[in-house]
């Protein structure tokens, strides 16, 4: 309701419906979505970069429209995305990940306990953002130009969402993976992995060392 009460900019009026409830209208208009990422495959293998498609211009105008709406509360500037309130997909060793990322001044925070202006904040006000592969990174559309991002995910895969998103904010994104899985290994993405902490502990170290 946040977020749709942001994007009614001639602030019609809103009806919310029951969910199974039915109702009679007389003209209905739809909402054309211009970019398509799809949510899931019955089969991983045949997932390709094609797959998905972005309206780059349509993208920026949301990122616009919705800095204007973030929240003054002040977010650490490095931010470890924490998955605690997730399903049992794509578990990983969080803890010993964010130990190692602990000595380099990162935060814990779990987006889904803040409100859509309170998020928009965090994600913008960050100069750096790690954590595990999920939908939270689809915040790094309010992401602040120049930042960084860091996902953490069980495998490479032909899946250009949150790189594309991180580009059109004018961050860089860079992934580490579980390097004990082939390259091609994709049984199943939403299948719990691990991350060698000695790989991040190297990379943050020189990435802060000056």
């Amino acid at each position: 309701r946040e977020l749709i009460g942001f994007l009614n900019i001639e602030n019609r009026k809103i009806i919310y419906l029951d969910r199974w409830n039915s109702c009679k209208v007389d003209s209905l208009f739809y909402i054309f979505n211009p970019n398509i990422i799809p949510p899931n495959f019955k089969n991983d293998k045949d997932m390709r970069d094609n797959d998905l498609k972005f309206n780059r211009e349509a993208v920026i105008k949301l990122r616009c429209m919705l800095l204007k709406h973030k929240s003054n509360k002040s977010f650490p500037k490095r931010v470890f995305i924490s998955r605690k309130n997730a399903s049992s997909r794509r578990k990983f060793n969080e803890e010993d990940v964010l130990k190692v990322l602990n000595k380099y001044n990162f935060v814990e925070v779990a987006p889904e306990e803040y409100s859509i202006s309170d998020q928009i904040s965090l994600f913008n006000g960050a100069d750096f953002i790690a954590g595990g592969s999920g939908a939270a990174f689809t915040n790094l559309l309010f992401g602040k130009s120049g930042g960084k991002a860091l996902v953490f995910a069980k495998t490479k895969l032909p899946f250009s969402g949150f790189s594309s998103i991180a580009d059109f904010a004018g961050m860089e994104l860079s992934y580490f993976i579980d390097t004990s899985r082939e390259i091609n290994d994709i049984d199943n993405m939403h299948a719990s992995f691990t991350i060698t902490t000695a790989e991040p502990d190297s990379y943050f170290s020189l990435c802060f060392s000056t």
